[in-house]
């Protein structure tokens, strides 16, 4: 579960392909990304998950952004 200030929304649960997903926030994140010269290449397969995709995209954001923010230039 993650603290939201969002009112219970339903799961909404399906099948989706985790390796885009990825590359879709990976790609959200690329200001921030190059702004810190970091570089990032991502060795996935297509990864089909049956998840609440909003809540797997916050759990990449959440790693994306930590990573970002703890590392050096």
């Amino acid at each position: 579960k993650f603290l939201t200030l969002e009112r219970h929304r339903p799961l909404e649960e399906k099948t989706f392909d985790m390796a885009d997903l990825l590359r879709e926030r990976l790609e959200f994140f690329g200001v921030l990304i190059r702004s810190k010269a970091l570089k990032v290449s991502v060795l996935m397969e297509k990864a089909p998950i049956y998840a609440d995709r909003r809540q797997a995209a916050r759990v990449i954001d959440n790693l994306l952004s930590n990573a970002i923010k703890y590392n050096r230039r």
